[in-house]
């Protein structure tokens, strides 16, 4: 699903208050991060991030941040020189202006901005759920 810009604006100025949990611009961090609200990764993080509030929880990475690792989240917001190199997992909404490099699996809806560079798949939960499974 397409959403207009305004709607998934709207969930990332909602969500922008409940950030918890900051990975500093020059910063470097190794490991696997687990919040309850909400990440933003101004630096560089190697390791997974997983958002435990799957109602109202945020990943944001800005320009300049760096994933190298997967996402569970209900919202992750990708902005225009931000870079994500591993998979999403996201129940609400996806907003992609930045570079992502992998697998999306979302649960609502989608928004990619005219600048975004993606390579992997895009998937709806509820479609690939009613996806038939290959023979073993």
């Amino acid at each position: 699903m397409v959403s207009s810009v305004n709607n998934v604006h709207q969930l990332h100025v909602d969500s922008e208050a409940k950030i918890d949990s900051v990975v500093s611009s020059g910063a470097e961090f190794e490991g696997n991060i687990v919040a309850n609200k909400g990440v933003r990764i101004d630096g560089k993080l190697k390791g997974n991030i997983t958002i435990k509030n799957q109602e109202g929880g945020i990943v944001v990475i800005p320009s300049g941040g760096q994933v190298f690792g997967n996402i569970v989240a209900p919202l992750v917001i990708i902005e225009e020189g931000g870079l994500l190199h591993g998979n999403i997992n996201a129940a609400c909404a996806v907003e992609l202006n930045g570079t992502f490099v992998g697998d999306l699996v979302y649960g609502g809806k989608i928004l990619v901005g005219a600048n975004a560079d993606i390579c992997g798949m895009l998937m709806n939960s509820a479609r690939k759920q009613n996806q038939p499974q290959p023979d073993g």
